[in-house]
Order: C-alpha cells, then structure tokens, then sequence
C-alpha cells in the first residue's frame, strides 16, 4: 500500500497546481476528494469516508478514474474501521473492478476479514490472490500469518507450512512462527522435522506451557522413552500445576506399561485420568495394567470404555474383560464380553480364543437361551484346525443335553457331520427330553413318539427304564390302558428301574391300569405292592391306593376283605375316610344289615358333612328305612336331604321317593302333596313324569278322578293322549337326530318342539339342554348361553351343573369374566360332585383373578390350596394369582410367600414368572443387588419358559442403567437381541431400550 499511497500524493498536488485558479464551484469536489486522501493518510477514517462520499456525490459522471479511487478508500476506510458492510463493499469493488491496481490490496482486507471471522477456507481463497510487494512489511506478515493459520484451521499442513516460514526470525512472529511450523510438521507426521521448532521456544514464556507437551510426546512417537520419561518428569519438576500434566502423566504411564512396570504405569494413568478423558489407546493399556497387577475389579472401566467402540483395539478389550470377569467369578458377564469379541473378525486369533472362551463359559455356566449349541457348531466351522477343536467336540455332546433347548439341540445333531459315540448317545437323551416336554405340555402323542425315536436309537445311553416309564404315562393319559401296561412292565424288567424313583410309582398306575381294564385281580396285586413299600400313613396317595384294594376285593366280592381295607383309612380320620364309610355301609346294605348300614352313614354325615358323599349318604339312608319299612325315619332322611342339598342331583329322586314313602305308609294325602311338589318343583323330569302315574293311581284309589282330572287341567293338560302321543313323537324325532350327530338338524326340531309343547310338555328339560348342545356344537355360542341360562335357573333339573358348568365356560371365553365369576360361584355352592368342584374352584379363581376382586382369589386359592385331590398345577396357579392379589392389597410379604415358593420349581411357568415378579418387585423399590442376585440365580438355573427370562435380562439391563453403568446395559440387550428369537413383543422392548441408550450417549457427547 505504501507505493500506492505515493502515486496518490503526486497526482494530488498535479491537480492543484494544474487548477489552482479555477472557480470555487468547478473545484469543490476534487476538494473533498484531496480532503479525503489527506484525512485517510492521518487515519482519520470516519472522517475520510464522509468527504469520499461527498465526492462521489458531486463529481463529475465522466470522472471515472477518481470515483473509482474514493470506492477504493470508502471500502479501505470500512476495512480499517471493521465495519459491518466492510465486507461486502470490499467484494463489490472486487467484482466491479476486477482489473483495478488496487485489486492485490482489496483481496488482502476480504482475506483478513474473513480470517477474523473464521471463515478460513474463504480467507484462503482471497489470501492466495494477493500480491506481497503490494503490501507493505506489516501487512506482508499479518497476511502470511493469515493465510498460514487458515491453512491449518482447514487441515492443509504443508500449505500452511509455506506460508508460515517467511515469518520465522521476524521480530513480532518469530515465536508464534515457530510453534506453527513445529506444529505443522507434527501435524504431517514428521515428528523429527517437528521437534526443532518446539525445542527452540520450550522456555519462552509464550509457548514454555504449551511446546513442551510437544516435545514429550514426539519422543513418544519417536519410541524414545528414556527420553520421555527424563523430559515428562522435568516437566512435572519445573511446572507442577500445569493442567496439561495429564497428558505426562498419561505418556509415562504408557512407559511404564512398556516396560512392564504395571504398579508405576496404575499410577500414572490414575493421575491422567483424573478427570480426564485418556485415548482408547491409553486407557487399553491401563485396563491390561490393572489386569496384568490382579486388580480384576479396577480392569472393567477402562476396558469397557475402549470395549464400546467396534475395531480391532475393541475386540481385544472385550477379550480381556471377558477374563477379568472369570477371574471375579461373574461368569454372565464374561459370557456377554467373549460373545462381543467373537462376532469381531479385526484379529483372528482373538477371534477364536474369545468364541472358545465363549462357548467354554456358556458351557460350564449357564446357556439360558440354548446358545451353546450354537456356538460349539460356529466354532467348529469357522476354525476347523484348531488346537481347541478336539475339546469342542468332546464338550459338545454335553452342552446339547445341557442347554436345554432340546429342539435346537437335535437341529443341531442333525446337521453335524461327525456321529461319534457320544453324539448318538446325547441324541437319544435329547429325544428322550423332548418327550417328557410334550409330556409336560399335555401332547402325550407327540411325546410317545419322540419315546419311540429314542428307543429306536438303541445306544442304551439314555435311561431307558425311564423312557418306558413315561411312554406308559402318555398312554395311560390317553387311556390305552393295555399299552401302558405293557411299558411298566418293561420298565419294571428294566435293572435301572431297580433303582429308579419311580419304581412304587409304577405299581400304583399298574394298578390303576388294570382296575380301569376291570382285571381287579391283577390290579389288586400291584395296589398292594405299592401299599407294601416305605409311605407316610396319612399320604394321600397311599390311602388312595388302600381304597382301590378294598374296591378289587369289593369287585371280586370278598366284602370281608375289602371292609377290612376299608377300615384302615376309616380310622386315619383323612378325606378319603368319607368314601370307605360309605363303601363300607354299601356292603352292609348289600348284606341286608340295613341297621349297621345307616349307623354308618351317620357317621359319614356326621363327621364328613361337606364330603361330595354326604347327599347320596342321607338318600341312602332313607332307602335303608324304606327296606326296614321305617318309613317315617325315611322320610325325615329325605326330608333332610332336600333341606341341605335342595339343587342337589338326588333331590328329585328323594322328593319322589318322600311320596312313595307316604303312599306306602297309608297316608294317602300326604303322599298326594308330596307328589304334587315333585311336579311343581321338578317340571319336565322323570321324577315329575312318574309323580303324576303314581298321582292318578292315588287318585283312582281314592276313587277321586274327577280331583286328579281337574288338577291336569290345571297344569294344562287337557287333551292328555292325543297331547302326550304328538309330545313324545315330535321329540323322539328330534331326539334321534342329535343322538346321530346332526346338531343342525336338530336344532330345528328342537326349535319346533319347545314352540309347541312347552311349557307343558313331558321332555321340556331334555329338549332345552339337546337344543343348548346342539348350538354349542354348531359354534354358535350365544344362542347355547341363552338356553343354557334357561336350565341353569331350573332348580333341581338334571342338566342344572352341566348348564352352569357351560355357562361360565361361555361367558369365560368372551372374556365377561365378572358374569363368569357368578356362574362359577353358583356351579360351587351347588354340586357335590367332586369333578364340577374343582372346575368350579379353578373358575372362581381365574375370574376374580382377571376381574382384579383379590378377596374372592385369595379365598378361592386357599380353599384349592387345601385341597388334597388339587392337582400341582392348580395348586400353582392358585399360589400364583393370590401372589398377585395380595400386591393389589399390598401385602408384599404374603406376596413373597407365595412367589417364593414358586419359583422353587422354574420349569413350571408360574414358577418362572414369579421368579421375574421376585426381581421386578425389588427392583421397583429399588433394591437393586437383590434385584441382580434374583435374576443371576434365575439365568443360572435356567427355565424351559424363555419369555420370562428374557424379560429378566431386559430387567438387568434396566438394573444398570439405573447405575449408571449404559456399557454394561447394552451388552445384556445385544447378546439377548442375537440369542432370543420368539415371535413376541421382547424385540420391540429391546429396541426401544438400544434406542435409549444410544440417545442418552449421544447427549453426553453432545455435552462434552
């Protein structure tokens, strides 16, 4: 600019002396311009923009040269004044006088602003285009330190470089020069060209707490580590409080980690990170310091840091995690860390020793989801020739069976090309498994022909006695009784079954199998060698199977031997007491000691009076009487049944007999009353269709037709043959066609039938309940309620509990469970029957389960807990769903109770929810480690329900979260998301919690 200038002050003073006389209104405006320059030169430069301005508004159009000086010095003055349109009145000039002799100068200040505004790559752009003989020697060495510290703003080391080394030895930027090339050439990884240029200014004050942590770093680079380890502890002696320590300390660290000095390298990394965020690199070789030194523990954090990244230095971590978790006994997490470096291929060799170590830990721990198999067959694919392969196939037939996944596991044989010994032998074991699942399920064919295949294998590794003892389960609940037979006793010639648990158990079904084939001889014989072995005297299996040997003999006729059977569980005072008393007053009745016979009944109403044998008991004493022609005493027998059972299934038959028992006593009246009750109450039965025979033979006997005629027009009865003949045909016709399995057809004659007949008809009842069936058969479930309900209201009638049974069934599967919950309650508080009474109570406790009504579940899961004729799995779901009640009346504890319980046995699948309930509960109140030790034991011992397990690894990863701990977190979700595959909602839920976690990362990323 300085010759510019110059040229400007020689033209100026040309034109004075050229015009010095002409008039004032000619030369006003070359005075602003000439009052510009010399105001511009003072740097006076608001002052000179405003005479610029002045000039441009009077001057001349044609005076092209000197309007375009004052642009000039209007954008030159914006530049030095920093205004906010410097910029763009400097590009305007650019643009309007692209050829201008000002133009170097013009593309220097668009440079410099630029620069300043960090707009480096333009700054470059406008700085490369200027010329340095056009500037004068500050200007050259602002516009080489601009264009060089733009340069390296953008990355471009080397062109930064060149522009920087004119500067190196100047007065102002000798120093700052000098960091920058050392910086530079540190940069482009020339670490010896670099080192130089930060010696030199190590002390100057400017750069003594910056150059050094170059210099210490380059003989790091440079693997000169004497050398790093003298300067980095001068430089801790000399600036002890420099914040940028850390990074000494990081690269003695790295020293000593070199030099195998693991407690001093601890140290130094301890120091560095402090607060501080350490390399991948560093923190890699702290982590194998810890690890190296036994401090386990300490390990985990930084290998998890560097673990979190997917490459090759992140494959090594995760190995090395995987064995500080072996070495803290945490086998679940060094599973998920083994697994992590075997799906990286960065470094094969650690590739293969993590998926040994991987499938080593699943198979001496836990392989919750079956993935061992998985992984013992991927290893031997992917390193066939290596020196673990021979431990790999002699482990793999152990970890088939011990992974659990059975279907897996014969998928998995089935594609092996090996078939040792060993592999045949788990194979028949799997096939084995397979079938006691399906067992389990209830699929009892299914499960006989996995028994079948297992069988068929022949390698006798298997227990065969058990094979056979299941196979004659599954028959026997498919009631080929001959068959099960047949594999008991296969069982039982077995030399294992010798031995085997289920050996007393077999005689027991033998028995039964044989009573069900009505061979009570034969089934007498094992009842009694079951009887014969080591049992509580109260179990009540074993009374059970001193009842059977009292029916065989009863059978069989030996009514001594059988009372004396009978006996024995009498006097144990058990439930099973109430069915031998009325055995036992059955053979007295058969005996004709009617007296011995009602004593013994007594007892049973006395001492039993809620037995499902109580109603038949006060019938049967009452036919006793009747045999002793006591009819009084019969009738208040009967009387008495009617008052405690009046729904009851022989009400109506002891109502009718109330009759006969008049009639027979001579009271004539009373007979004809009692009678008439049975129609009233009972109308359409059997029971009301013989009542009024015996009505019109009282009658003629009283030799009163016309009384008995007028009480059939009263129950309008009028036409009584022509009505009864077209009453019976009409049904039977209707009759025949559901018997014959035509359930539409008889519909319609049903349909037909009750339109016309009934009320009064004789087959009203029969033909409402066919009519019921035959909807329910056709599917149409709402037209079967709505006759079903007709029966269920009809008191006494002898479809009432298959009506209510049906109703609570329908209702239940529409999911109205709170109409289901009264059918249920009315189906328990009416039958006797011992069958109903359980599906009554499982009904109860189902739907004041859904319903939420806790106290009727609570109540309902009590009475089946104390149930001895309850099956276990009733007893599961009951202790599972009063579980669940007692949390909504929050009762924790009673809660515990019951799921503690079930989760003693995780292969039922209340067991295996309530082991999940357990963890979620402390996990809610946010006790955490219990919560973390319930699932560890849950994964450890493993469930065939893997939803539920799944769910708990869910948990876990909520459990870390909650710490704080998103490595751990993601780990338990990526290992669950690879091995889970069931079709359900746990994927979606692994998603979103992935998804989360990766959001709360990016935020902490975002932050620092």
């Amino acid at each position: 600019m300085k010759k510019l200038i110059s040229l400007l002050a020689v033209l100026l003073l040309l034109n004075i002396t050229a015009h010095g006389q002409e008039s004032y209104a000619f030369t006003q405006p070359a005075h602003a311009f000439r009052d510009g320059v010399a105001l511009y030169l003072q740097k006076q430069y608001s002052a000179a923009q405003q005479q610029f301005r002045a000039f441009l508004h009077q001057a001349n159009t044609l005076d092209k040269v000197n309007k375009e000086e004052a642009d000039y010095y209007i954008a030159s003055c914006a530049f030095a004044l920093r205004q906010s349109d410097a910029m763009n009145l400097i590009a305007t000039q650019i643009d309007k006088y692209s050829n201008s002799p000002q133009i170097s100068q013009l593309h220097y200040m668009a440079g410099i602003l630029n620069f300043e505004a960090k707009h480096y790559i333009k700054a470059t752009n406008q700085l490369a285009q200027v010329s340095a003989k056009d500037l004068d020697p500050s200007e050259q060495q602002l516009c080489y330190f601009a264009t060089g510290y733009s340069y390296m703003a953008i990355s471009k080391f080397s062109d930064a470089l060149t522009a920087f080394q004119p500067l190196l030895g100047s007065e102002k930027y000798d120093a700052v020069a000098t960091y920058y090339c050392g910086y530079c050439k540190y940069a482009l990884d020339q670490y010896s060209a670099a080192l130089p240029y930060f010696q030199k200014i190590d002390q100057d004050q400017a750069f003594a707490s910056l150059a050094p942590y170059y210099v210490i770093q380059i003989y790091a680079k440079l693997h000169d580590y004497d050398k790093v380890k003298s300067y980095g502890n001068n430089i801790l002696a000399t600036q002890p409080h420099n914040p940028k320590n850390n990074e000494v300390y990081r690269l003695l660290g790295e020293c000593n980690y070199r030099e195998r000095n693991y407690t001093q390298a601890i140290a130094q990394f301890e120091k560095a990170g402090s607060g501080n965020e350490l390399p991948r690199s560093s923190l890699y070789m702290w982590g194998l310091s810890y690890y190296l030194s036994n401090k386990f523990i300490d390990a985990v954090m930084p290998l998890s840091k560097v673990a979190a990244v997917s490459d090759s230095l992140g494959q090594n971590s995760f190995f090395w995690l995987g064995n500080s978790y072996m070495h803290l006994k945490e086998p679940l997490k060094a599973k998920l860390a083994y697994e992590s470096a075997s799906k990286m291929s960065f470094d094969k060799k650690v590739q293969e020793e993590a998926m040994y170590n991987y499938a080593m830990t699943i198979y001496t721990n836990a392989s919750p989801f079956g993935e061992s198999i998985k992984v013992f067959d991927q290893f031997l694919s992917r390193f066939p020739n290596s020196t673990h392969g021979e431990t790999i196939k002699k482990d793999l037939a152990t970890a088939l069976l011990a992974s659990r996944d059975y279907p897996a596991a014969l998928q998995a044989i089935q594609k092996l090309q090996t078939n040792s010994p060993e592999i045949a032998a788990a194979k028949e074991n799997i096939l084995f498994h397979l079938g006691i699942e399906q067992f389990n399920l209830h699929h009892y064919q299914p499960a006989i022909d996995y028994f079948n295949q297992s069988i068929a294998s022949e390698t006798f590794a298997s227990p065969m006695a058990q094979i056979y003892f299941w196979r004659g389960e599954s028959y026997y609940r498919q009631k080929e009784y001959q068959s099960a037979i047949q594999n008991w006793t296969a069982y039982q010639s077995s030399p294992q079954s010798a031995s085997d648990a289920n050996y007393n158990e077999s005689n027991y079904n033998l028995g039964y199998a044989y009573f069900h084939l009505n061979d009570f001889k034969r089934s007498q014989l094992y009842f009694l060698r079951f009887a014969g072995s080591a049992h509580d005297p109260l179990s009540a299996t074993y009374n059970d199977a001193l009842l059977r040997i009292a029916d065989c003999h009863f059978q069989l006729r030996n009514f001594l031997d059988a009372r004396l059977f009978y006996t024995q569980v009498i006097s144990k005072n058990v439930p099973a007491s109430a069915y031998a008393l009325y055995q036992t007053a059955f053979i007295d009745g058969l005996q004709r000691h009617y007296s011995i016979k009602i004593d013994e009944l007594n007892k049973l109403v006395t001492n039993y009076p809620t037995s499902e044998y109580t109603e038949q008991a006060y019938y049967e004493i009452g036919r006793s009487y009747i045999s002793l022609n006591q009819y009084n005493k019969a009738i208040a027998a009967y009387q008495t049944l009617l008052t405690k059972f009046p729904n009851g299934a022989l009400a109506r038959k002891a109502a009718l007999e109330i009759g006969m028992a008049y009639y027979n006593n001579n009271e004539k009246q009373q007979a004809i009353a009692a009678y008439k009750t049975v129609v009233a109450n009972y109308p359409g039965s059997t029971e009301a269709n013989e009542a009024m025979q015996n009505l019109e033979n009282v009658y003629v006997e009283l030799a009163n037709v016309n009384d008995y005629l007028a009480y059939r027009r009263s129950l309008g009865k009028n036409n009584e043959l022509s009505f009864n003949a077209q009453d019976s045909l009409t049904f039977v016709t209707a009759e025949k066609l559901y018997i014959s399995g035509q359930p539409e057809q008889a519909a319609s004659q049903l349909r037909q039938y009750l339109a016309q007949f009934c009320p009064q008809g004789n087959y009203c009842i029969k033909a409402t309940y066919y009519l019921a069936d035959s909807y329910r058969q056709l599917h149409q479930m709402d037209s079967a309620l709505v006759d079903y309900q007709k029966l269920a209201t009809i008191n006494g009638n002898p479809y009432q509990e298959e009506a209510l049974t049906q109703c609570a069934s329908i209702t239940y599967d529409q999911k109205q469970y709170n109409a289901a919950l009264n059918y249920f309650q009315s189906l328990l508080h009416l039958t006797s029957n011992s069958t109903y009474k359980q599906a009554a109570l499982l009904g109860v406790l189902r739907s004041s389960y859904l319903t939420k009504n806790d106290t009727t579940t609570i109540a309902a899961a009590k009475t089946i807990l104390n149930d001895n004729q309850a099956t276990p799995d009733m007893k599961a779901e009951a202790r599972f769903d009063r579980a669940a009640a007692y949390q909504l009346i929050n009762q924790p504890d009673s809660s515990f109770a019951d799921w503690n319980l079930l989760a003693q046995d995780l292969h039922t699948l209340y067991g295996a929810e309530a082991k999940y309930d357990i963890a979620k509960y402390y996990f809610e109140t946010n006790d955490l480690a219990k919560s973390e030790n319930e699932i560890l034991d849950f994964i450890n011992k493993g469930t065939p329900y893997r939803f539920w397990l799944a769910k708990s690894f869910l948990l876990l990863s909520d459990i870390y979260v909650k710490r704080g701990d998103y490595f751990q977190a993601n780990q338990y979700l990526l290992s669950l998301r690879d091995n889970y595959h069931a079709n359900d909602e746990i994927q979606t839920l692994i998603q979103q919690r992935l998804q989360a976690i990766k959001e709360h990362q990016n935020q902490q990323s975002g932050q620092q």
